[in-house]
Formats: structure tokens, sequence, C-alpha cells
């Protein structure tokens, strides 16, 4: 890393513009689409296998138009309208290209039946299958669609105040990365290629080594962990096994450059895959816990624990949850995805109170005046109409069913118990966090 720190800033200042260029890119096109939906369905849970390039149904909703087909759980999808499966979104394609009424039929492949069966289905108007009301499902994916900002908006300010700093780098390329981690919405595959191809990259790149750039980050900052010192080598070997899976899922991904990475992709390649990911931010949290209770003086460790603390709320339960999706098949319901969400936020916002507050990274002292000033003086009204907004958030999510009879009345509801929480906190409280002077204090 310490190549950066020799290179001019012109070439520093055009690669931070061509990243930031590419995350704000896939970020404008996170919050544009992650809500959108196919409009139709048949209703039942598949997963593209480009070895044998067919859709494999995973499970088939009671009483829904699969069903009524006679579609049953392991079958797999050959072709459709008699066209063979190519890539990833060819079942997309074909889906967003109907109403409705439409039928469809489907060429199915069944394990202990000889030859193809041909099933026709008749499509309906896509519906939440998990019966989730549909204010909670609204307002969780309009909270999943800004899971882009916050990280985008501390990684690339960091970035640009501190072009020669490597752990600045570091800090933005993991919160590009953290954009790449949840699965691509359909409508991402239906995009047109000018557009699909450098999203499809993005997460290709970012989504494999994610977990490498977390642990990198935390074993060398603000100092090498003791980790690290044992170990030099590890952060270079992560770096170069997710560099590798991002290499072959740009030149094996089934929808153009994308994240299969062909044999790979399947069976034990993907436990193989699983294990290191999660194996590199487990990693990434020993590192960053075993320098918190080995930093040298107390300012060193208020640093880090701001910081240890905001990754621990923020990082775990969703990383809880999608292990449990990818190892046990858990499904990841909207609301819950809304609030994970809504902590994974507190890493990046963890970061930004480190860096106005205990000064890491050492950013410029007038920018962090300037920071501090618009904190403590706005900073209390837009912490109460977050908070206020949570809680409206909060009341539709968990009581929005309860309220289905009722539905106009439940978004009345939840803002005016948004509103009166909001009017009880005092400006007093976010001056005292974000005050002035030198000492520290720990959260």
């Amino acid at each position: 890393m310490a190549v950066i720190r020799s290179l001019p800033r012109p070439p520093l200042l055009l690669a931070a513009a061509v990243f930031a260029a590419w995350s704000l890119f896939y970020g404008g096109l996170w919050v544009a689409y992650a809500n959108r939906r196919v409009p139709v369905e048949l209703g039942f849970d598949n997963k593209y296998l480009p070895l044998e390039r067919c859709e494999l149904v995973q499970s088939v909703v009671p009483g829904s138009p699969a069903e009524h087909a006679g579609m049953k759980r392991g079958d797999r999808i050959v072709r459709v309208n008699g066209s063979p499966l190519e890539e990833e979104r060819s079942l997309i394609v074909v889906w967003s290209a109907h109403k409705p009424g439409d039928t469809v039929d489907l060429t199915i492949q069944r394990a202990g039946v000889p030859d193809p069966l041909v099933l026709h289905g008749t499509f309906r108007a896509n519906s939440d299958s998990t019966a989730e009301a549909g204010v909670a499902r609204d307002v969780g994916e309009d909270i999943t669609r800004l899971l882009p900002v916050p990280f985008l908006t501390v990684g690339l300010a960091v970035l640009f105040l501190r072009l020669e700093d490597p752990n600045a780098w570091l800090l933005a390329l993991l919160f590009g990365g953290f954009l790449a981690i949840p699965g691509l919405p359909a409508w991402f595959l239906n995009l047109p290629g000018a557009l699909r191809l450098p999203a499809l990259a993005y997460r290709a790149v970012f989504n494999n080594t994610v977990a490498a750039l977390f642990y990198f980050f935390f074993a060398t900052f603000p100092a090498p962990s003791p980790l690290d010192r044992r170990f030099r080598w590890l952060k270079w070997f992560g770096l170069a096994m997710g560099a590798c899976q991002a290499v072959l899922a740009l030149l094996f991904g089934a929808a153009g450059p994308g994240t299969n990475l062909g044999w790979l992709a399947a069976g034990s390649g993907r436990l193989a895959i699983l294990v290191f990911n999660y194996g590199f931010i487990a990693l990434g949290f020993v590192a960053l816990i075993w320098n918190s209770l080995s930093a040298a003086s107390s300012e060193a460790r208020r640093k880090i624990r701001v910081i240890l603390w905001g990754a621990l709320a923020g990082v775990v339960p969703a990383t809880v949850a999608i292990a449990a999706s990818d190892f046990f098949g858990f499904r990841i319901t909207a609301w819950l995805a809304a609030l994970l969400v809504l902590l994974l936020w507190l890493f990046p916002l963890s970061f930004a109170y480190a860096l106005v507050k205990h000064r890491v990274l050492e950013i410029p002292v007038l920018l962090r005046r300037s920071a501090r000033y618009l904190l403590v003086q706005r900073g209390f009204v837009i912490l109460r109409v977050l908070l206020s907004v949570a809680v409206t958030s909060a009341f539709a999510l968990f009581f929005a069913r309860r309220l289905q009879p009722l539905t106009e009345g439940a978004a009345p509801g939840g803002i005016a118990l948004g509103t009166v929480f909001g009017t009880v906190l005092k400006p007093e409280l976010f001056t005292r966090l974000f005050s002035p002077g030198d000492q520290a204090r720990s959260l």
C-alpha cells in the first residue's frame, strides 16, 4: 500500500474519480431498481444453474399457477416457450414481456422421468407469497433501496479528503463493496446491455472481494493488529483469492459479467467460497477486537471501540442473516431486510462519528470543525427526523399486518407515534455527543 503514497496526486485523483463514478452508477441503479418487481409470476422459487443452463425449482407456492400446472420441487426448467435458457436473465426477460392471464410453456426435466415434460402455466399478477402487509412491504423496500447512501457518502468523502492515505482507499473500497452484498434485483437482469454489463461487473468484482477487504482494512487500521503482525501474508492471500474469484466471475458469468463462477458455483466449490468469505469476515472482527484490546493508549482504544461497536451492531446481524440464507435456505423477508439495512447504516455512521469526534484518519481541522458545527447546530434536528421515520417504519413493519383491515389508519398512526417520539428529544443530548474539545469520551 506504500505505492499509493508514492504516486503523484493527478493519477490518484483520476483513479478516485473512476471509482466514484462506477460506485455512484451502481448505487444509483440500486436506488432506482431495487424495489421494482417483475409484473407477473407463476408462484415458485428458482435458482439458475449455469453448468446445466436450467432453472432449478426450489419450492412451489401452494395453490399457485405453478402448482396447478403440475410443477414440483426439484424440477429443472430447460426451455421456456421452446427456447433454451442460455443465460440467467432468460426467464426474467420472458416474464417481463407478459401480463396477468398470459400463458407460458415450460419444458421440465424431472428426476425419475426419462422424457422431458411440457407444463402449461397461466401468469398471475406478482404478489408477495409471504402475505406481508402492503404497508410493511412498501416501507421495507423503500428503506432497502437507500442502502448505498451512507456508505457512498462516508466512503467517497474520506477518499477525496485523504487521497494519499492507503487507509482511505481501503475504506472507500470496503464501503463500495457493501453495496454489492445483496442479491441482484430481478430488474437488474432486464436492464439494457449498456447498463447491465457494468452493473454486473461491479457486483462481480466487489461481491467477491468485500470479505478480503474487510479483513485487510481491520488488520491494518488504525495500526497493524497483533494478528497481522503474526501473519502478514494473510491479508494479501485473502485479497488474491478474492481477486481470482472476481476474475472467474467476469470470465464465466452466465449473464455476461456476473457473479456465477461456472463449476465453482455448485457443490463443494460453492461451500469453499462461502467458507472463505465468512472466514475472512470473522478474521476481520478478530483483528478489530484484538486491536481494541491491545491499543497502546486510552485515546487509541476509544477511537477503535467506536468503530468496533458500529461494526458489531451493524455488520453482525446482516452477516448472520445472510449466512443463514446461504447455508440453510433461510428467507429474508422485506421487513427483515429493512431492519438489517437500518442496522448496517451504523457501520458507516460510526466511522463518520469517529472522523468528527476522535480525529480518525486526521481529516483536515477546518473541515472537521465545520462538520462539528453542522452536526451541533443542525444535527439534532436531523436525528429527530430520522428517529421519527424509524418509529414510523417500525410501526408499519410490525403492526401493519394486524391493522390490515384498517390500512388507511396504519400510516397516520405510525406518523403520529413518530412525531410524538421525535418531540421528546432534547438538543442538549446531541450537542454533548459532538461537542468540540480535545477530550474524547468512550461510548
